[in-house]
């Protein structure tokens, strides 16, 4: 049985036990992160995970920083997954340090990696959160400048990312004062999309469903209107979170309508017949926080009505639900497609959504 879940570009490790005593290339230790790390030995997978990050400066021929911040990366992921979040970002600071140490206090790639650790840090930590993201918009604003369009997402995320802690109305004026800023600057009309749709979440998150709902029409038929290439991914989003707030506010009829336009925007005409499932297990940060969502898997269903492959096609968001969703339908049961009287294998769209109670 075959499952896809967003792959790590490279694999990690953390020096200890039998780990630290074997003598490896980080080549080799980076192999064997990502094959713990697919067995589900967490810990394995991270001590590997920081062992090839700790070799690669030594040992490459070429030292790139781009590498070493996805090696770290790595690790600070499978940390996150063997113990947590505090782990990670302890794990991350670490790391940077050892980058610096290298590549100078300057270089472009930090503000990526403080990023992250914004963007992670977001959902249990919100101190953490403003420490990294002025770590990242200060080294953004000396590298590219006050008014480059990925300084301003910057702050655009930040006011996303801590509205939970910090308050929808903190992050109302942030966003709105990066939405001024990139609606006059070349290569901002995306960002603007963004911002206009974490908006509109906004009044959804404040019980505003009526607002939120509205907002979220007026970003749909925008893009129905342009051509673009992300105007198929935006349908998608747009369509999820109209599904989520229609259900929020008590319409079923409504909700069921924005989730069969997006099966049909990807070409099926229904889901799949479920005769058997497992509730999905909703992610303990996006829960936390109250973070709703969606999740659409692309299922091939064997002759006996068993999962045999799944792929994610669309969630919304994007990085919170999946793997929660991949996990879940392993132990679904589907109806299978018959054919003369036989059943067959098939294949099939599934949508699962996460949404709080009323």
């Amino acid at each position: 049985m075959r499952f896809h879940r967003p792959a790590l570009a490279l694999s990690l490790a953390l020096c200890a036990g039998s780990v630290a005593a074997e003598e490896l290339t980080w080549k080799e230790a980076n192999r064997r992160s990502a094959e713990e790390l697919r067995a589900d030995h967490l810990r394995k997978g991270a001590e590997y995970a920081r062992k090839a990050f700790d070799l690669y400066a030594a040992q490459a021929p070429g030292y790139s920083v781009e590498t070493h911040a996805q090696l770290l990366l790595n690790v600070v992921d499978a940390r996150r997954r063997a113990e947590k979040t505090p782990a990670a970002l302890k794990e991350l600071d670490r790391g940077v340090e050892k980058i610096q140490e290298k590549a100078g206090a300057e270089a472009p790639t930090l503000i990526a990696l403080w990023d992250e650790g914004a963007r992670i840090s977001s959902w249990v930590e919100g101190p953490a959160t403003d420490r990294y993201f002025g770590k990242a918009i200060a080294l953004a604003e000396r590298l590219w400048g006050a008014d480059d369009v990925r300084t301003i997402a910057l702050h655009a995320r930040w006011g996303r990312d801590a509205s939970f802690w910090k308050g929808s109305e903190w992050s109302r004026a942030k966003l709105n004062w990066a939405r001024e800023r990139a609606s006059v600057i070349a290569g901002g009309k995306d960002l603007v999309f963004d911002i206009d749709l974490h908006l509109a979440k906004l009044e959804l998150e404040d019980g505003h469903h009526e607002r939120g709902i509205s907002m979220l029409r007026a970003l749909l038929a925008a893009n129905e209107a342009a051509e673009d290439a992300r105007r198929p991914r935006r349908q998608q989003t747009l369509l999820g979170h109209l599904e989520l707030a229609y259900a929020k506010a008590g319409d079923k009829a409504r909700a069921a309508q924005m989730r069969a336009q997006r099966i049909a925007a990807l070409g099926s005409a229904k889901e799949l017949d479920v005769v058997q499932r497992v509730q999905p297990k909703y992610p303990m940060d996006a829960l936390r926080v109250g973070a709703q969502g969606s999740v659409i898997l692309q299922l091939s269903i064997g002759a006996d009505g068993t999962v045999t492959d799944a792929r994610v096609v669309a969630a919304t968001p994007e990085g919170v639900f999946e793997e929660s969703a991949l996990s879940a339908v392993q132990k679904w049961k589907f109806r299978p497609k018959v054919v003369d009287g036989k059943p067959v294998p098939s294949s099939g769209l599934q949508v699962i959504t996460y949404h709080m109670a009323r």
